[in-house]
């Protein structure tokens, strides 16, 4: 049962490191960038509430098919991920866009100059996680209840290390005590009478 207890603790806190890990490390490895999906526009492609991992491009590369994100046209700030459905080179790199789940095109085109990547895959569901979480532990409570939380798994943790070894130490130390008596019986019995 210990054994199951400690496996458990040990495969949370390695799942919970893998994740953070990959959520932060993956998009730097890759040149991706996580964007959440808010909007149902691209669904069933995008799921509001997805995470979609964008690259950047040349944007000389994209052609007919590819979901991009760029910048809307009436305020920089905000980012808006579509599919493009025809590209036009003439006088400049132009994009018409539109929208999975939009019967049509968008009432814009897209300069090259807007456009901020190139959508590689999406993970359905994960930006409501990492949003609810990401907002509860800004409050002070679950900040502290997640650094508590940590905490007493790391020194639990610690703790029955420090316990299986002394317990491995003290029967090694016995083993070793006895061996050597042993020794000093053969070798000079009457000093091994003497002592006890």
């Amino acid at each position: 049962m210990k054994k199951l207890a400690a496996f458990l603790v040990n495969l949370a806190m390695g799942v919970s490191i893998t994740l953070a890990g990959a959520a932060f490390l993956l998009p730097v490895i890759f040149g991706a960038r996580p964007v959440v999906v808010l909007s149902g526009s691209m669904e069933p492609t995008l799921n509001v509430g997805g995470v979609a991992l964008m690259e950047r491009v040349d944007s000389t590369t994209i052609k007919v098919g590819d979901i991009i994100t760029f910048r809307a046209p009436d305020n920089k700030t905000v980012m808006i991920t579509h599919r493009v459905i025809e590209v036009f080179r003439q006088p400049t790199l132009i994009f018409q866009t539109q929208g999975d789940a939009v019967g049509k095109p968008d009432q814009f085109k897209v300069p090259a100059d807007t456009v901020v990547g190139k959508v590689r895959f999406s993970i359905p569901g994960l930006g409501f996680a990492m949003h609810r979480v990401a907002k509860e532990i800004r409050t002070p409570l679950g900040f502290g209840l997640t650094m508590g939380i940590t905490s007493l798994i790391l020194v639990a943790d610690e703790i029955r290390n420090i316990m299986s070894l002394r317990r491995r130490g003290s029967s090694r130390r016995a083993k070793f005590m006895k061996r050597r008596a042993e020794r000093l019986k053969r070798r000079w019995p009457r000093a091994a009478r003497r002592l006890r």
